[in-house]
């Protein structure tokens, strides 16, 4: 079975990912079943890719930006960010996922979805979302 997530920076050089170790250890600890919530979103996309995300933000459609689980956030050339929120609100804390995928005209056999930032966010701003954002400009001037 074909694995789509991925962690920023790609790199397969045996080193720990700090994101990953963030998601999957620190995570953790802030709450068992929200974590357990994550972790299957987190693997359902795996397993799906680009494709799970789309159709997400298809069934979410008609629902208000602070309702939905994935939200777009910003946009750098065609690529967007996006921000997994599970659960959705809450006043004990949010975990927030960052990522992107690649666009779908100019990478239609690509089905990866690529973590670039995380965070478990209880205050009123995000804290992460700039550094999400420039993990992004820094994986799109990559790939030219």
């Amino acid at each position: 079975m074909a694995e789509y997530l991925y962690y920023f920076p790609i790199e397969d050089n045996g080193n720990k990912n700090r994101i990953k170790e963030l998601i999957e250890k620190d995570f953790k600890r802030k709450g068992s079943k929200t974590y357990k919530k994550l972790k299957q979103n987190l693997i359902d996309i795996n397993k799906g890719g680009r494709e799970y995300i789309l159709f997400s933000l298809y069934e979410e459609n008609s629902k208000k930006h602070n309702n939905k689980k994935i939200a777009r956030i910003d946009k750098y050339n065609d690529f967007v960010l996006y921000e997994l929120r599970i659960p959705q609100q809450s006043k004990n804390g949010v975990f927030r996922i960052y990522f992107t995928f690649y666009p779908v005209k100019d990478y239609p056999n690509n089905n990866n979805v690529i973590i670039l930032e995380a965070e478990f966010k209880t205050d009123k701003e995000a804290k992460k979302i700039d550094s999400a954002f420039n993990n992004l400009k820094i994986l799109v001037d990559a790939l030219k």
